[in-house]
């Protein structure tokens, strides 16, 4: 299964080593395929900031919006399901994100 998560949510206020908890538990606890969705002309941003934070270890593949992929979505703004919304990924709320994709797998 595919977890495809919005760049929106991975700026500050997110916390960079409750996000790369998340991707690592789902990547391998879970075996979930790690997306990330960014728009193309930001897919270089993305790369250079998740790459020098060290999240970019379990992402496996950046989409675009042309490129059409099912699976659950972690996203601030989209209501398409299968989606977890979120405004931002911290400690406070990393129990409860990783406990609700449980629930899709």
């Amino acid at each position: 299964m595919n977890l495809i998560l919005s760049s929106s949510i991975v700026e500050p206020p997110s916390d960079s080593l409750a996000i790369y908890t998340i991707l690592m538990i789902s990547k391998t606890k879970f075996d979930m395929n790690i997306l990330l969705f960014t728009e193309q002309e930001m897919k270089d941003f993305y790369y250079q900031y998740m790459k020098k934070k060290g999240l970019f270890d379990y992402i496996d593949y950046i989409l675009t919006p042309p490129e059409k992929e099912k699976g659950l979505r972690l996203d601030d703004k989209t209501d398409n399901p299968p989606v977890i919304k979120i405004k931002n990924i911290v400690f406070e709320n990393q129990i409860k994100i990783l406990n609700d994709i449980r629930k899709f797998i």
